[in-house]
Parts: structure tokens; C-alpha cells; sequence
């Protein structure tokens, strides 16, 4: 698995890409990271594909908004 993260800390945003690899790596994101509708997205398990992900957080990253930028690259 290949994680990569930016973070801005004067605009409390982040991005991040996962890339499977292999296709079994998965990412379990924590309680904290909030995503549209409630349900975290279902994350691409094709072999050496990315997924790109963006973050925001409105109380110094206590919690976070998740969104997703891209699947499968």
C-alpha cells in the first residue's frame, strides 16, 4: 500500500491517494473523518489503481469532512 498526504495548516485541508497495489490494501478510516450520506466510499481493489481523497475540518481536526477527489487512476 502506498499512502501519501498533504496537509495546509492555515486552511485545515488535506489530501490523500491510496494506491492498492496488489488490490487487497484497504484503508478502515477512523469515527473522526465524516463522509456525504454517512458511509465512507467503497475504495478501488484493482491491482495498482489510486484513489484520491480530500479532507476538511472546521474544529483543529477533531473531525474531519471526507470527499472523495477520484477513484480508480
Amino acid at each position: 500500500r502506498h499512502t501519501r498526504y498533504w496537509r495546509d495548516w492555515s486552511s485545515d485541508v488535506c489530501s490523500s491517494d491510496l494506491n492498492t497495489n496488489n488490490g487487497s490494501n484497504t484503508i478502515t478510516w477512523p469515527a473522526s473523518v465524516k463522509w456525504q450520506g454517512g458511509q465512507a466510499p467503497t475504495q478501488t481493489t484493482t491491482a495498482n489503481k489510486t484513489d484520491i481523497y480530500s479532507f476538511s475540518t472546521n474544529d483543529a481536526g477533531s473531525n474531519w469532512f471526507g470527499f472523495v477527489a477520484g477513484l480508480n487512476f
